[in-house]
């Protein structure tokens, strides 16, 4: 097996274009090495450290389960030392970048243009700011882009057992790293079976995709519920649920009234402050549990989860607008948090906002394109039943997008950025294929 792992990198880092890719990788790196003098720890990191911890000494008895394992056994590796983090989170980086190369040969781009192409898709900022954060944003990117590869290369057909197991790994691994893309296999599965229909193609080996996710979720699932009590995969689940509810807060049953007080003064401090209005539950947070009495997180967040859900049923028009509004929200462009970046000099934030400004514009109009073009493969799928690549990415992505519309609620663009590149390529296939149809 590492005979065979080394022959394949040999052969892969003769190609030149695969030279020049690495080449540029470690270029741009070196570059966001020069600018920043540190990595850039967010509120969100805090969560992953803590885990990371639990990780190394090997306890995680009574951890109150609001993150997954898959980031932390990253940082876990890297022994929770920092810089050892971003090297990883560079590496990764790069190696992703090969794997947008490869898939662009498997759509059949001659090897200058998916040279080209790769080059443009690994310009954008925002990469290299989430390789420099303790996020899983990186890490979720390399497991998207290595799924979609081997989509690429005719998984629907191909019979090869080893393929199938690198495809179950890596989904199982995704949904550990981020449970909310459990819903990720069963649209591959779906395709699978769709692909040549026949009533024995409904349970086959490559099943094995949906269950090792099944199993992934259920199993961390399971011990939050050792823990906490609660069969979640994040005990964030009760909260998120309530931040839908930011706009009618106080429109709920009179058991919930003292909650919907506190959350709806928040949300208008909120307001007044010019404050991201989404966030005003987490603003509430800690006046909240001090006056209903909670000592325990994930019993307050199931005692949001239920107010939720009956706030929900009483405000279903106003609930239903905000899930719109969410579904936008995710084709907005990618999140800079620009406050917390560490440069080593001031005035490169300037110089780096003004490269972003130009790359963001670029980035909307092609997610634009990619919107428009989302009727374009269903009604083409429907007329003739061909599963094609750009399909499969049409649909996961839509699916990705309602999705969380449904499940959260505020400024979401970070849901988008896995799959940006991949919005790109379809736009991209889209003209070309226009452009050989006219050459016909």
């Amino acid at each position: 097996m590492l005979k065979k792992i080394k022959t394949y990198l040999s052969q892969l880092f003769s190609i030149k274009d695969v030279r020049n890719i690495l080449l540029f990788g470690i270029v741009m790196r070196l570059i966001m090495v020069f600018l920043f003098k540190s990595h850039t720890y967010l509120p969100d990191s805090y969560e992953f450290t803590f885990l990371t911890t639990r990780i190394l000494n090997l306890n995680l008895i009574d951890y109150i389960g609001v993150r997954s394992p898959g980031y932390p056994i990253l940082m876990a590796l890297g022994l929770r030392q920092y810089p050892i983090i971003v090297l990883y989170q560079f590496c990764i980086g790069i190696i992703t970048s090969i794997l947008w190369y490869k898939t662009l040969l498997n759509l059949n781009f001659k090897t200058k243009y998916a040279f080209y192409i790769t080059l443009f898709l690994s310009s954008f900022l925002h990469i290299y700011l989430y390789e420099i954060s303790i996020l899983a944003e990186t890490l979720l990117l390399f497991f998207i882009s290595l799924i979609f590869y081997i989509l690429s290369d005719n998984y629907l057909t191909d019979t090869s057992k080893n393929k199938n197991i690198l495809m179950s790994l890596s989904i199982g691994y995704l949904v550990l790293v981020k449970p909310f893309f459990a819903f990720i296999p069963f649209i591959i599965y779906g395709f699978v079976v769709l692909k040549n229909f026949s009533f024995k193609k409904l349970i086959q080996p490559k099943i094995s995709i949906v269950l090792t996710a099944l199993f992934c979720y259920f199993g961390w699932s399971y011990l939050n519920k050792v823990n906490t009590g609660y069969f979640v995969s994040t005990t964030f689940y009760g909260l998120n649920k309530a931040q839908t509810c930011v706009y009618f807060a106080e429109n709920t049953t009179e058991e919930y009234k003292e909650l919907a007080h506190i959350y709806a003064k928040h949300r208008e401090i909120a307001i007044d402050e010019s404050k991201d209005v989404a966030m005003s539950i987490w603003y509430a947070k800690e006046e909240l549990m001090n006056a209903l009495e909670f000592d325990n997180f994930p019993d307050f967040s199931n005692y949001l989860g239920t107010y939720a859900d009956v706030t929900i049923s009483m405000n279903q028009n106003l609930y239903w607008n905000q899930v719109l509004f969410s579904w936008k929200e995710f084709w907005k462009d990618g999140e800079v948090l620009w406050s917390f970046l560490n440069l080593r000099n001031e005035n490169y934030l300037g110089k780096l906002q003004m490269i972003w400004e130009v790359q963001k514009y670029i980035l909307l109009g092609f997610k634009f394109l990619f919107v428009l073009l989302i009727p374009f493969y269903i009604i083409r799928f429907l007329r003739n039943r061909i599963i094609s690549f750009e399909l499969i990415t049409v649909t996961v992505i839509f699916a990705a997008s309602v999705l969380q519309a449904i499940v959260t609620f505020g400024t979401n663009s970070r849901y988008s950025f896995p799959f940006e590149y991949l919005m790109i390529i379809v736009v991209i296939l889209f003209f070309r294929d226009l452009k050989n149809k006219k050459a016909k």
